[in-house]
C-alpha cells in the first residue's frame, strides 16, 4: 500500500506492508506540487500534478528512498488517465484523447492510441485497458502490455463497430439531401449535404 504521509514536515510517500500495516520505506521530499495525483505498478511508483501534469516523477519500488526520475510529459494528461506499463508512463492527452507511452530511460514517446474515451484502466499487474482505436475507425477494447521487446504493446480485446443507426427521413431538393435521425437528446437531428449534379454522387 502507498499512502501519502509527511515525515520532517516534509510531503512524502509511505510504502506500507498490508499486513502488519508497518511502513517499510519512504521516498524524499516530493517535488511541489506532485501530490495530488499518485499511481503504482509493480515496479514502480509515479507522482504528478493531475489533470494539468506536464512532468511526472517515477520512483523505484526497490529503492523508495532514492531520487526519483523526472520525465516530462508529451501533452497534459487526463487526470484518470496516467499510469506505468513496464518501464514506460501510459497517459491519455487531454486535448486529443491520444494514448503516449513515454519511457523513463529518456528515448522518444511512441503513440499507442490514436484516439480514445475518457480514462485508462491499470492492473495490479502492470497492463492497462482503455477503449480507444490504433487507426482511422478500429474502435474497440485495447489492451497496452510489455511486449518481448520491452515495448508497450496493444492488443485488441473486442472490437466495437460503430452500431446501425437509423434514418428517420431523407429529402432531395435543389441539390440538397437532408437526411433526419434522432437526437441524444430525445428529439431528431437533421444533417444537410450538396449533391454533385452529374456524375457519381459525392457529399
Amino acid at each position: 500500500l502507498v499512502f501519502r504521509a509527511k515525515l520532517d514536515g516534509s510531503p512524502r510517500l509511505a510504502l506500507v506492508d498490508p499486513k502488519t500495516g508497518q511502513v517499510m520505506s519512504w521516498t524524499s521530499a516530493l517535488p511541489s506540487g506532485t501530490s495530488l495525483a499518485i499511481r503504482a505498478s509493480p515496479d514502480h511508483i509515479v507522482a504528478y500534478a493531475g489533470g494539468n501534469a506536464t512532468t511526472a516523477y517515477v520512483y523505484s519500488r526497490a529503492d523508495l528512498a532514492a531520487a526519483p526520475v523526472a520525465v516530462t510529459l508529451d501533452s497534459s494528461v487526463s487526470t484518470s488517465g496516467l499510469g506505468m506499463v513496464g518501464d514506460w508512463i501510459i497517459h491519455r492527452s487531454g486535448g486529443s484523447g491520444a494514448v503516449t507511452a513515454v519511457p523513463i530511460a529518456g528515448r522518444d514517446p511512441v503513440t499507442r492510441l490514436a484516439g480514445s474515451n475518457d480514462g485508462l484502466a491499470f492492473s495490479q499487474g502492470g497492463t492497462a485497458v482503455a477503449v480507444g482505436r490504433t487507426g482511422a475507425d478500429d474502435w474497440g477494447v485495447q489492451h497496452i502490455t510489455t511486449g518481448a521487446d520491452g515495448r508497450p504493446t496493444v492488443t485488441l480485446v473486442k472490437a466495437l463497430p460503430k452500431p446501425a443507426y437509423p434514418i428517420q427521413g431523407l429529402s432531395l431538393d435543389q441539390g440538397r439531401l437532408v437526411e433526419a435521425d434522432d437526437s441524444y437528446s430525445g428529439g431528431r437531428d437533421t444533417y444537410g449535404r450538396t449533391v454533385a449534379a452529374t456524375g457519381t454522387p459525392t457529399y
